[in-house]
C-alpha cells in the first residue's frame, strides 16, 4: 500500500509540488490583501495599562476603524481601557463603576469629559493611576492634546470641575496632558494618603462667624495639617456655592507639629499682604485655619504658630491686625452654626 502511494506521488510529484506552491502563493496574496485592507481601513492605536510589579505603565495595540467618527473612536478606546489588558497578573483594573456621562471637544483640541460621582469614591492612588491611563490612552487620538476632568451626578446638569486631589490642586492644574500627568506615581508615598473625615471651619460673612462643616479630604498620614491648610487656601464648594476664604496667591510652604502640640505653618510672603484689612474678616480667615487644625484628629494640635519663609511674622510687614507673632489657640466664641451635611473639598 505504501509502495503504491509512493509510486503515485513520484508519478505526479511535479504537479503536486506545483499545486502546493500555488496554494502557498495564494495564501500569501490573501494575507497581503487582508493586511493592506486592514492598514487602509484601520488605525493602530495604543491602550495604556498599569503594571503593579514594575510600577509603570505599558501599552497594548488595538485597531480602530478609520471610518468611525470622533465620538465612536473615543468610546471605543474607553471601552477597551475598561475591558482591561490581555496580561492579567498584577495589573491595575479600572473601577467598573466609573462611567463617562458626557464628552465635548473644544477648538484647542481639549477633550472635556464628565464622569459620574463614582469617580470621587476612588482612593487617591487609584484615581491618579486611572487619570494617567485615561490621559495617555485618549491622547493617542490625533484630535486630542489635553483633557479637562469634570464630575456630575447622573441625570444632573450640575457639572463641577474636578480638582479634588490635593497634590494637583496645589499646582492649580485643571487640564491634563502627557507632560503634567504622573506616569509612575510615588506609590509608597501615595499609599500613605487616606480619606479622612475632618471638621473644617467655613466663614459665614453675613453672620460674621465660622460654620463647622464635616467633609472628607485626602490626607497624607505624615502631613495632614499641611493638606488641611492647602484645602482651606484653595476654597471649597458647599451646596453648589463656591467658598473662597483667602485671596489667590497665598501658598503653604510647610507644616510641622512638634511634641509641644504647637503646629508651625509656614506661609508664602503673599500671606502678609493678601490678608483682609477688615478686622472681622481677617479673624474669620485666620481662625478658619486655627480652629480646623485644632479639630484634626490625626494630630494633637493645641496651638498654631504662623510663619512666613520659616520665620516669625514681622508685624510691621503684616497688613492685618491680629498679633501673629505668637501662637493662637482654638477660638470658640467665633463659632456659630454647624452644618451636618458632609461636603467634599473642591
Amino acid at each position: 500500500m505504501k509502495e503504491q502511494a509512493y509510486s503515485i506521488f513520484k508519478k505526479y510529484k511535479k504537479y503536486i509540488l506545483t499545486i502546493a506552491f500555488l496554494l502557498a502563493v495564494l495564501i500569501c496574496v490573501v494575507n497581503f490583501v487582508n493586511y493592506s485592507n486592514k492598514q487602509r481601513n484601520f488605525q493602530e492605536l495604543k491602550i495604556y495599562f498599569y503594571d503593579a510589579i514594575t510600577e509603570d505603565i505599558y501599552s497594548e495595540e488595538v485597531h480602530v476603524e478609520i471610518a468611525k467618527n470622533e465620538n465612536e473612536k473615543m468610546n471605543f478606546l474607553f471601552a477597551e481601557l475598561m475591558r482591561g489588558p490581555k496580561k492579567k497578573n498584577n495589573i491595575y483594573k479600572v473601577p467598573p463603576q466609573v462611567k463617562i456621562l458626557k464628552t465635548g471637544l473644544t477648538e484647542d483640541r481639549t477633550l472635556q469629559v464628565v464622569f459620574n460621582e463614582k469617580y470621587r469614591e476612588m482612593e487617591t492612588i487609584d484615581e491618579i493611576i486611572f487619570r494617567t491611563l485615561f490621559v495617555w490612552t485618549m491622547t493617542e487620538l490625533e484630535f486630542i492634546d489635553k483633557i479637562d476632568f469634570y464630575i456630575a451626578n447622573e441625570g444632573d446638569e450640575d457639572i463641577k470641575v474636578y480638582t479634588n486631589s490635593f497634590n494637583y490642586l496645589a499646582q492649580g492644574l485643571n487640564s491634563f496632558n502627557r507632560e503634567n500627568v504622573q506616569v509612575n506615581p510615588d506609590i509608597m508615598n501615595l499609599k500613605r494618603v487616606v480619606k479622612q473625615k475632618v471638621i473644617i471651619y467655613i466663614p459665614d460673612y453675613t453672620e460674621k462667624h465660622l460654620k463647622e462643616v464635616e467633609m472628607t479630604l485626602d490626607l497624607n498620614v505624615d502631613h495632614p495639617q499641611r493638606n488641611v491648610v492647602e484645602n482651606i487656601l484653595n476654597g471649597f464648594e458647599i451646596d453648589g456655592q463656591q467658598i473662597q476664604i483667602f485671596a489667590d496667591g497665598i501658598k503653604v510652604k510647610g507644616a510641622e507639629t512638634q511634641s509641644s502640640s504647637v503646629c508651625y505653618i509656614d506661609m508664602s510672603p503673599e500671606f502678609l499682604t493678601n490678608i483682609s484689612q477688615d478686622v472681622e474678616l481677617e479673624k474669620l480667615q485666620i481662625y478658619s485655619i486655627v480652629n480646623s487644625l485644632a479639630k484634626l484628629k490625626m494630630k494633637t494640635i493645641k496651638e498654631v504658630q504662623f510663619l512666613v519663609d520659616n520665620k516669625r511674622i514681622d508685624m510691621e510687614k503684616y497688613r492685618g491686625k491680629i498679633d501673629l507673632s505668637v501662637p493662637l489657640t482654638y477660638n470658640e466664641e467665633i463659632v456659630g452654626s454647624v452644618i451636618n451635611t458632609e461636603s467634599g473639598g473642591n
